[in-house]
This record gives structure tokens, sequence and C-alpha cells, in this order.
């Protein structure tokens, strides 16, 4: 202020905000995002138990580095891509045969069903993909047994006889 009142230094912060006002704009619009940002709660990232397995091609029977290489040029890195990939665009574009990629995509569709430790159980005991899993829960009996080898409650192999079939 000068000695009669006047604020001076809002005139000078006038003339130079109608100057060049784009700029002074952007700088208010980037601090009010910054405050709005430092403000609003950042979501939490879930625990690492939580966090879903990304299975490799590893993970299937028959697969070596080569293949694996082959189907990574086709964007199928993991089981849960091969689980529902088209064998019959995969089959065209690689030299594997039609049986082999089924079986591939039988194994990958398992491995998304169960997590790894499972997987390994059924393999252990003759399941090996999809359709020998379907075959063994068609049966009562058989339910039971994976049940005990799988240590999982009977109702979630009912559910998946039920929504599989």
């Amino acid at each position: 202020m000068d000695r009669d009142g006047a604020p001076v230094g809002l005139a000078v912060l006038g003339f130079l905000i109608g100057w060049n006002p784009t700029l002074w704009i952007n700088e208010l619009l980037i601090k009010a995002s910054d405050l709005l940002k430092s403000q609003i709660p950042s979501q939490r990232w879930p625990a690492k138990p939580n966090l879903p397995l990304n299975m490799t091609l590893l993970t299937l029977q028959g697969m070596v580095d080569d293949k694996i290489e082959r189907l990574k040029e086709l964007n199928v890195d993991n089981c849960q891509k091969m689980a529902n990939g088209n064998p019959i665009v995969i089959w065209i574009r690689t030299s594997y045969t039609l049986e082999l990629i089924v079986d591939w995509i039988a194994q990958a569709q398992l491995c998304i069903l169960f997590e790894d430790d499972k997987v390994e159980l059924l393999q252990k005991n003759g399941i090996r993909n999809i359709f020998c899993y379907v075959t063994a829960i068609e049966n009562p009996n058989a339910r039971k047994t994976l049940q005990e080898i799988l240590k999982i409650p009977v109702g979630i192999i009912e559910n998946h006889n039920t929504s599989i079939l």
C-alpha cells in the first residue's frame, strides 16, 4: 500500500495476470490438482497372499523354452492366455499339431481352475488336464476321492460338475 492506502501490489499483480492469463490459469490449475491429489486417499494394494498367481507356461507338461518363445510371439505368455486361446489360430501360426495345442489348452484350463499346489496333487493322481478332471468329477465316488486329495469342500467340486458340464 502506498501512503494514500491504495493497494499498489494488487494492481501490479492484476497487470501481470492480465498480461499472460493462460500462464497464470495453468499454474492455478496445477496447484489445485496437486492439492486435490494430496487430499484424496490413495487405494491400498492387496496383500501379497491375496494376489492372483501368474502361472507361466512352464507349468504345462511338454513346454520347453523354444516352444514358449514361439508362443510369446503370438502374445501367449501365461496359462491364462493359453487357456482362453484359440487352438486353430495357434495351430495355423505355428508348426505344432492341433492335438498338442488342445492338450496345452486343457492343461492351462486346469491350471487356472486351481492353485499350483492343487494342480500338482491332481497330476500326481493321474489328472493332467481339464478333460481328465471333468471325467473324474462325473462320478460321485471320484468326487469324494478328489475332495480328500485336494482337501477342499466337496461343494466346490460339485459346483465344478454343474458349471463345467
